[in-house]
């Protein structure tokens, strides 16, 4: 069972009355005030899932935490092919929801990856580690992208680098057999995977072009300038080594530009 709690705003009562009369059995809705459902079937869940399917805002928590996250999902999956209503609940209903803690590794290198993992919430980072044992961070993977060593998901075999969670982290999770499942039952599954896995090389590409042409300087004012918000979510060891020098190096980078 579930225990939710929403909040709802719709300004458009006709819309209000369109979308929630009469409400699913055992479920209280208050428009525009918290309300605190009683315990409700995931059946049910999936039915107040469909009908909050308008742009409304909504929080969700408890045992069905990640509402928002599993729209964002389904909103990416849909730019790169095409979902009838009847898949997107199945792919919802093998989704899972994880958290990871800040620190903890969602891929190993030297392991094969058993599931991939939509971030929601936090940054993760894509790294190896030499044989100083000093971590380099090579990528950093944020909200709404997966995190993912694709290659050793989808053909077994070892990883070659870690996946690590740079803050606390959430992610809507496919096991490798619920994976499996849905290329089963979603035609073109495995498809909208390769188009991802394609577009996330082509940006990595583009991204490693750069650094070649690049001074420390124009790569930092290019991270800044791309990824909003993100330098300042990360550690400066981390993103030091991302962009290829020191921390002292990016510090006084860092003071030059203020």
């Amino acid at each position: 069972m579930l225990k939710i709690t929403l909040l709802l705003c719709c300004t458009d009562a006709s819309l209000r009355k369109a979308i929630y009369a009469p409400p699913p059995a055992g479920l209280q809705i208050l428009i525009g005030k918290p309300a605190v459902t009683g315990r409700i079937t995931p059946e049910q869940a999936s039915l107040l899932d469909k009908r909050i399917s308008c742009q409304l805002v909504i929080q969700v928590v408890s045992a069905y935490p990640n509402f928002a996250g599993m729209e964002l999902l389904i909103t990416y999956l849909l730019q790169f092919g095409y979902l009838t209503e009847q898949q997107i609940a199945q792919i919802k209903s093998k989704a899972q929801w994880k958290k990871l803690p800040k620190g903890a590794s969602f891929s190993e290198a030297g392991k094969v990856s058993e599931e991939i993992g939509y971030v929601t919430e936090g940054v993760c980072r894509i790294c190896y580690y030499n044989k100083a044992g000093e971590g380099l961070t090579r990528y950093f993977v944020y909200e709404d992208r997966f995190a993912a060593d694709f290659s050793s998901f989808r053909d077994e075999l070892p990883a070659s680098e870690y996946i690590e969670a740079v803050t606390d982290c959430e992610l809507l999770v496919f096991s490798k057999a619920d994976f499996n499942y849905l290329d089963k039952v979603v035609p073109g599954w495995k498809d909208i995977f390769a188009r991802i896995t394609a577009s996330v090389l082509e940006s990595k590409m583009k991204a490693a072009g750069n650094m070649l042409v690049q001074d420390a300087q124009s790569r930092y004012l290019h991270f800044i300038e791309y990824y909003p918000g993100l330098a300042n979510r990360v550690p400066q060891a981390m993103l030091a080594s991302y962009l290829g020098i020191t921390p002292s190096s990016l510090s006084r980078i860092r003071k030059s530009l203020l």
